[in-house]
């Protein structure tokens, strides 16, 4: 009865810590899938506004690089910008010296392949000579040496970049100032050029652009920010300040991420691509659309919980069924060996990774039936180790007390030879028997050779003789012991 209720707690263990198990995974599947598809959203949504702000910053980068090279060809190292000199600089100029400078302008507005995007592009030296070159003649008041100073940022000084929108005063459209000097001969400023491209450049090259719900396309010209609104490029009203945004890293190394905070509480992702220097386009990508829809993941996460009890239910009974009576056979072979009874049982190897535990257990017996024959043979052989030890241990005496036995009664009798070959005889045994370094004293081993010549200088009848050359400081080192 209690082994019965043991059991029943064990299985009701197992299903509690199965449903416990199951819910937790399908909470953190749940999670973790929402969370990573979420940062997958968020990561494709953003690069996917990289690479088309960075497919249309390349055309319009071209483009701009185009209407500043038709300005440089008038600034300075070119065959325009040499009339332009031959006509600013003439004391009396003559009307073909501004008409050879035209011409050439023209032919430069002519090969240009932006001069579509030119709102008119205008030279003066600031005093009485001016030449215009006008795309919409019709749609613009004349231009005169005396409204020629109603353009902004039209002054003898002045230089200006791509840096500002502002409005045509002679015309209703909206134009981009590219301003430089025009350079003399001696790198002296002796004009401006003055080129107004038409917003258009910038606005053609969105028409089609695909602009998410509650986004911004924004222009940054200079330190000025401008909102694109279809064909129009208007200022943009909102005030905001910005931080760096790391959650998601950038596929190309010049696009930049920030969170754009307002005061009212908005928040956006700006994803921004520069252009060229001091132009940059922009998009904001509000957090709304990076949230997938709570109500779809809370059905599928309550889907996956229900699938994943309903598994581990399935399991769990299949468990019960296959595991315990296997693991009850294998506890009682177990109980078997500890009781002395190491017969192999083959009833235990199944097919399966329990079978392997049962072949385990039986090649256990057998190694604790070869370890106990093992360990009675090794006392065998130790018993017959110690016995034969005793022996050698009792030969080498009944030796060594023989040979003084001997030496005693030659020295008795008064044969000394006899004793000397004895005592030499006693001693060369007694090194090679008990002496097991590998390294003697020099002194030692010539003492030893002495012993050996003794006996054999008494063996020859003293026809031999040994000379030994030693010297003295050799005699503290070790050799190999003979």
């Amino acid at each position: 009865m209690i082994e019965t209720k043991r059991k029943a707690a064990i299985k009701n263990r197992i299903m509690i810590m199965m449903t416990v198990f199951a819910v937790l995974l399908a909470s953190l599947l749940s999670f973790f899938s929402y969370q990573l598809i979420s940062y997958f959203q968020r990561k494709t949504t953003i690069q996917a506004t990289e690479f088309n702000l960075q497919l249309i910053a390349h055309i319009i980068e071209q483009d701009l690089l185009n209407l500043s090279v038709l300005a440089m060809a008038c600034s300075t190292n070119s065959s325009t910008n040499a009339k332009l000199n031959d006509y600013f600089l003439s004391p009396n100029p003559k009307p073909m010296d501004a008409l050879h400078a035209f011409s050439s302008m023209q032919e430069d507005f002519r090969v240009n392949r932006s001069n579509s995007y030119v709102r008119r592009l205008i030279v003066t030296d600031h005093k009485d000579k001016f030449i215009q070159l006008d795309n919409s003649v019709s749609v613009s008041l004349p231009l005169t040496i005396h409204n020629l100073n109603q353009f902004p940022g039209l002054a003898a000084d002045a230089t200006e970049t791509w840096e500002r929108v502002i409005q045509d005063p002679l015309s209703r459209s909206s134009a981009i100032p590219f301003v430089m000097p025009i350079y003399g001969a001696n790198a002296d400023r002796i004009g401006t050029v003055y080129l107004l491209a038409n917003t258009t450049v910038i606005t053609d090259k969105l028409k089609g652009y695909a602009l998410p719900e509650d986004s911004s396309l924004i222009l940054t010209l200079g330190e000025r920010q401008y909102q694109m609104n279809g064909d129009k490029i208007v200022p943009f009203p909102v005030d905001y300040k910005t931080s760096p945004y790391r959650q998601v890293e950038t596929s190309g190394k010049m696009t930049s991420l920030s969170l754009m905070e307002t005061k009212d509480g908005g928040t956006w992702i700006s994803v921004s691509y520069p252009v060229r220097q001091g132009v940059a386009l922009t998009q904001t990508l509000s957090e709304k659309q990076f949230a997938p829809q709570f109500n779809v993941w809370l059905l599928l996460m309550f889907g996956v919980c229900l699938l994943v009890i309903a598994a581990s239910g399935m399991i769990t009974v299949y468990l019960t069924r296959t595991i315990s009576l296997p693991v009850e056979k294998l506890r009682k072979r177990i109980d078997k060996i500890a009781q002395g009874n190491f017969l192999v049982d083959r009833n235990i190897e199944w097919n399966n990774e329990l079978g392997d535990v049962g072949r385990g257990i039986n090649r256990l017996s057998q190694d604790i039936v070869a370890l106990m024959n093992s360990r009675v043979a090794d006392e065998k052989q130790k018993q017959e180790l110690e016995y034969r030890m005793l022996q050698n241990q009792i030969n080498p005496h009944f030796l060594y007390n023989t040979l003084n036995s001997i030496k005693w009664m030659a020295t008795i009798q008064n044969a000394a030879g006899i004793a000397e070959m004895t005592t030499s005889l006693s001693r060369l045994l007694r090194s090679i028997a008990r002496d097991i370094r590998k390294l003697v004293p020099l002194q030692e081993e010539m003492s030893l050779l002495d012993d050996y010549f003794l006996i054999q200088n008494y063996r020859y009848g003293s026809t031999i003789t040994m000379e030994k050359k030693i010297e003295p400081k050799f005699r503290k080192y070790r050799s190999l012991k003979t």
